[in-house]
């Protein structure tokens, strides 16, 4: 009497119990309402997308640049991330870390990511803080100080994220 091994068993098990399952059942349809935005290109170049929606009196605020980890000098990883860092020290009008008291001491949020060809920041705040939060990324995108103490201060952040999140990924 010959044995059937147990790999080649499971697996017409498994093939026999799919075939006694039912058809799956059609995906209902899903009534997605239109989002309704403005688009416009500034003068500089800049795509402005907007959307008005009054059921928060929060504003969301996000600045996407065509720029990431794929920009890179070759050899020399992690120069787009060590700019997003760069992006919250100081500016010729803002202090170091004042994008963050610009939004948390007024209620919001602030974060950004770098992809592989994106860096994207974005700011959540209440509605009425939105000049002044336009105005912040305006100073940070023309004015940012890359001195030498924010460099060093920046890349041993990033070094040590670079260290948890890769090195030592669990």
């Amino acid at each position: 009497m010959r044995l059937l091994r147990p790999a080649p068993l499971l697996a017409s098990l498994v093939l026999l119990a799919a075939m006694a399952l039912p058809a799956p059942a059609a995906a209902a349809e899903l009534d997605i309402p239109q989002l309704h935005y403005q688009q416009r290109t500034l003068p500089n170049g800049l795509q402005v997308l907007s959307v008005e929606d009054h059921g928060s009196p929060n504003v969301a605020v996000q600045m996407w640049y065509h720029v990431g980890s794929k920009d890179d000098p070759k050899g020399r990883s992690g120069f787009a991330h060590l700019f997003e860092h760069l992006m919250f020290k100081s500016t010729r009008h803002m202090q170091a870390e004042q994008m963050d008291r610009l939004t948390e001491d007024v209620g919001g949020a602030n974060n950004a990511s770098t992809g592989d060809d994106v860096t994207n920041y974005f700011e959540v705040v209440p509605s009425n803080h939105l000049q002044t939060l336009l105005w912040a990324e305006a100073e940070r995108l023309s004015s940012l100080n890359v001195d030498e103490p924010n460099f060093k201060s920046e890349r041993a952040v990033v070094e040590e994220e670079y260290r948890q999140s890769v090195l030592a990924n669990p």
